[in-house]
């Protein structure tokens, strides 16, 4: 009987601490995704950009970075970025480019921004490439990451223009 008793309790223990929902929760639904474009499209300025959020320091290049726009559109992964006036690598680049893709998979309910900017002087040629996933999101501020939450590394803030 002692053994039973230990065989139950040891099985009650076991199914106690299995996770009631093993399926992973979503973390921005579609509805909530659509507060980025508004159904259309929806322009964005950069307002900060940290190197490494946890420490508070900022990217170096972060005043090249926060005089960009960006729009979102509804019916594509495309993102316009508007280049501002500081460049990030010269003074007077002969060529200036940038790629943005935003990537929303509804299954897990996660986000991606996929940022390029280049710059080119005569023979000389520089890049920025980072992939960031959304972390926050409201009609007026989203912040995209690196890293996992409290250890985030790069990070991107935006605001909505309104």
């Amino acid at each position: 009987m002692k053994q039973y008793s230990i065989f139950l309790i040891l099985l009650l223990t076991i199914f106690a601490c299995q996770k009631e929902d093993e399926t992973p929760s979503v973390k921005f639904t579609q509805a909530e995704i659509e507060l980025i474009h508004n159904g259309s499209e929806k322009t964005w300025r950069v307002v900060e950009v940290y190197e490494n959020y946890g420490a508070n320091r900022l990217d170096e290049m972060s005043a090249c970075i926060i005089d960009d726009t960006y729009t979102f559109y509804a019916d594509s992964a495309d993102v316009q970025m508007s280049l501002g006036e500081v460049s990030c690598y010269w003074d007077s680049p002969d060529e200036q480019a940038s790629v943005l893709a935003f990537n929303y998979y509804p299954e897990e309910g996660t986000a991606y921004l996929n940022h390029g900017r280049s710059e080119s002087k005569g023979s000389e040629f520089a890049a920025i490439i980072t992939i960031l996933e959304l972390e926050e999101l409201s009609a007026s501020r989203m912040m995209f990451a690196s890293g996992t939450a409290g250890n985030w590394a790069r990070v991107l803030i935006l605001e909505a223009v309104d």
